[in-house]
């Protein structure tokens, strides 16, 4: 089974683009995700790690029209590699991403209704 669930804020790196001659919207975006491990002296220790996100469709509107950098949201996930990808946007370079399945909003630095 190829499910994640993560939860963290946006970064202000959100790119939009159309698919279908404009039709169908798919959004790219990071979130830094905060996680917790005991450093070598036994203390607490807080790290960020900066995950790179897509999402299609409906989702990719509401996350782009809704939320600004720093907005708190859970993502529901699957995991996916650009391994042996030819897409010369990859640069030869393997990188895994998230295709985001559902998500949940907890906080927006927006007022409703506005769009970018």
């Amino acid at each position: 089974m190829n499910k994640c669930t993560f939860l963290g804020r946006l970064s202000p790196d959100v790119e939009i683009e159309f698919t279908n001659v404009k039709t169908t919207p798919c959004i790219r975006f990071s979130m830094d995700v905060e996680s917790f491990r005991k450093s070598k002296n036994g203390k607490k220790k807080r790290e960020y790690n900066c995950l790179e996100f897509e999402a299609w469709d409906s989702a990719a509107s509401t996350i782009y029209e809704k939320l600004t950098p720093d907005s708190t949201m859970l993502v529901e996930c699957e995991a996916r590699s650009t391994f042996g990808n030819t897409n010369p946007e990859f640069d030869g370079i393997d990188r895994t991403y998230f295709r985001v399945l559902s998500f949940k909003i907890f906080h927006a630095n927006k007022d409703w209704g506005n769009e970018r």
